[in-house]
């Protein structure tokens, strides 16, 4: 068994995410599509602007390098394995790889892929375990540290870039296109600020309930350029496979117009950069204050990556220790046939006993095996998570004439 992590990041393979990015409601048939890969025997599938990540269990490591050609012909995959793809998903829950240094969107983002996956019956014991202990070690990590100190996320920056373009936001047109995570977080901190709403997303209803929860009026996705009329600003951060804003579409807005385009890929079209009335900024532009924002986090960030490490042993002595379980079962299967037999012989030498003496003799012999077997396992467990459970097991499989059990490991 072989606990695996394939994935393309922004900021190393930026096209190639772009080109590989799911919307979240795309995931669950993604999901589907990999179940018939050879040896993957567990998956998640976390899609989000900034990284596109498969975390699964495979049966042989040879079967993550083919998973390659699925996911993508040509693209620069990053392959991690073992430990390393645990830290790593510890790291990114935690908000440690993050642009914004401990942000907590990811965090709800890694939860839902993980409940994604678990719906379309794509989750085992493996992954089940390490996305819970993921979830919490984040938690804890935010909870006992600095870095979560100073609360704000992609939402609160957005808005802020809002305010210093804009001025003070009272009164303010603010156009919303999309119904997502970022965009609902945008939208609340620009409620916080007085602004008024016009909110359009490619999903009606998703778009009407986030307009009501934040006092903002809902727009029809097809009057949406149009609406951009009315506003001084436009805050952009659909899933779209493509722009979904063009130079057309903006020189048709007498303007003047300033953009925020938070999407990946990006929703304005690149050509619409150099007009004069359009003031357009994207992620980039917000490099500025994620740096001074981190600055402020690293310290807390040093802590928490010593409490994720913590946490992280934790985990791997008992993926290790999984290793001994079949060969446990082998050992307690082998000794209930020696006590069946034992019993038996010892009944037909006894003679005529009452139901209460036989079940006197059974529950004696029971409890005799499940005693001298109580102690040899629980060692078993603990050594076999030690790095060194082959040697272990091959000597338990020696010593008691236990038959191999390669598939397990």
């Amino acid at each position: 068994m072989h606990l695996i992590m394939l994935g393309l990041q922004q900021d190393e393979a930026p096209a190639a995410l772009e080109a590989v990015t799911l919307p979240e409601e795309r995931v669950p048939e993604a999901l589907r599509q990999l179940k018939d890969a050879p040896g993957l025997k567990e998956a998640v599938l976390l899609s989000t602007c900034h990284r596109f990540e498969l975390y699964g269990v495979v049966e042989e490591l040879e079967a993550g390098l083919a998973l390659k050609e699925r996911l993508g012909r040509g693209y620069p995959w990053l392959l991690r394995e073992g430990e390393d793809a645990v830290r790593h998903l510890f790291r990114v829950t935690a908000g440690l790889e993050s642009e914004v240094l401990g942000e907590t969107e990811i965090l709800g983002q890694v939860r839902r892929a993980y409940l994604i996956a678990q719906d379309q019956r794509a989750v085992g014991k493996v992954l089940h375990a390490l996305f819970h202990q993921a979830l919490r070690a984040a938690k804890e990590a935010h909870s006992r540290t600095d870095l979560g100190k100073g609360t704000w996320s992609w939402g609160s920056l957005a808005a802020e870039e809002l305010e210093r373009a804009l001025g003070p936001l009272e009164g303010k047109t603010i156009a919303i296109w999309g119904s997502g995570q970022l965009a609902g977080q945008g939208a609340h901190h620009l409620q916080d600020k007085g602004a008024h709403l016009l909110i359009a997303g490619r999903t009606w209803e998703k778009a009407r309930t986030l307009a009501e929860e934040v006092g903002g009026k809902g727009i029809p996705w097809e009057e949406r350029v149009s609406s951009l009329r009315e506003a001084d600003a436009l805050l952009t951060a659909t899933s779209a496979p493509g722009p979904i804003l063009t130079r057309e579409d903006l020189q048709a807005i007498p303007g003047p117009l300033f953009i925020l385009d938070l999407a990946m890929p990006p929703d304005v079209a690149r050509e619409a950069e150099d007009l004069k009335h359009i003031q357009l900024r994207r992620t980039t532009h917000l490099e500025p204050i994620l740096r001074e924002r981190r600055r402020q986090r690293e310290e807390g960030a040093r802590a928490a990556d010593v409490l994720l490490e913590t946490r992280l042993q934790e985990f791997w002595e008992w993926v290790r220790s999984l290793a001994a379980l079949p060969l446990i079962r082998s050992l307690r299967e082998k000794a209930e046939v020696i006590r069946e037999k034992e019993v038996a012989w010892a009944l037909g030498k006894l003679g005529n006993l009452s139901p209460r003496e036989v079940a006197i003799v059974e529950q004696m012999s029971r409890r005799l095996v499940n005693k001298l077997l109580n102690d040899p396992t629980v060692r078993l467990k603990e050594m076999a998570g030690d790095g060194h459970e082959e040697r272990y097991l091959k000597m338990l499989e020696s010593l008691f004439d236990l038959p191999a059990e390669e598939e397990a490991r």
